[in-house]
């Protein structure tokens, strides 16, 4: 009998050639393959052709479930999306996850009674955050970055930049980061902290929950 757990993931970035965000979610996906039956929602035009060349040299990213759902050119009233300007870009990532939630809304409609009586384990959930070595909070760092007067594209390439070097290094994402000049000239060794760090990023679970009429 298969005791693995099926899992189901929208991973809008998931790119096993790419650093920063695309590799983040490839990290987390081949990670837990090694112990999930996955199925992985991303899209399509990014992250397709890297995806099936690693599927085609690697059996245990074989074994993942890939759906890909293409950056849509149409918003849902049929008007063309045009990418440049960060509102049409809010609109068409809006646009691609609606259709990522109608896949994932009709799989887990079939998987209610798995979900009954469903128990978080909030020491394996950190956990599997600490796996990807703090590149989780990548994002983070970029936006920070960016409040600061950096450029959006040179944010990128220097987060991405640590992250390779840290993925190719076996070092701490977080060190690389404290040692890149790049990233020194936009953030202090305090702000980097405050990026990364996990009660940050929490700050606003009661809203939520009180907004879900849930207990916190």
């Amino acid at each position: 009998m298969n005791a693995r757990p099926k899992v189901l993931i929208s991973a809008f970035s998931c790119n096993p050639e790419r650093g920063s965000e695309p590799g983040v979610g490839h990290f987390f996906v081949n990670e837990l393959a090694k112990y999930c039956d996955l199925t992985v929602i991303t899209e399509q035009v990014e992250n397709r052709a890297a995806i099936e060349r690693r599927q085609r040299e690697d059996p245990l990213y074989a074994s993942i479930d890939f759906r890909f759902i293409p950056w849509p050119w149409l918003d849902s009233q049929g008007r063309p999306i045009d990418e440049r300007g960060s509102y049409r870009l809010y609109r068409c990532l809006r646009e691609w996850e609606e259709r990522a939630l109608g896949v994932a809304a009709y799989a887990t409609r079939t998987l209610a009674t798995v979900l009954d009586g469903l128990e978080v384990d909030a020491e394996r959930m950190s956990a599997n955050l600490d796996l990807s070595g703090g590149m989780v909070y990548s994002e983070a760092l970029l936006l920070a970055m960016i409040a600061k007067g950096a450029d959006r594209q040179e944010a990128y390439r220097l987060v991405q930049g640590a992250a390779h070097r840290s993925l190719a290094n076996a070092t701490a994402f977080h060190d690389e980061l404290l040692g890149d000049a790049g990233v020194r000239e936009w953030l202090s060794v305090d702000e980097i902290h405050e990026a990364m760090d996990l009660d940050h990023h929490l700050a606003g679970i009661d809203a939520t929950y009180r907004a879900l009429a849930l207990d916190a």
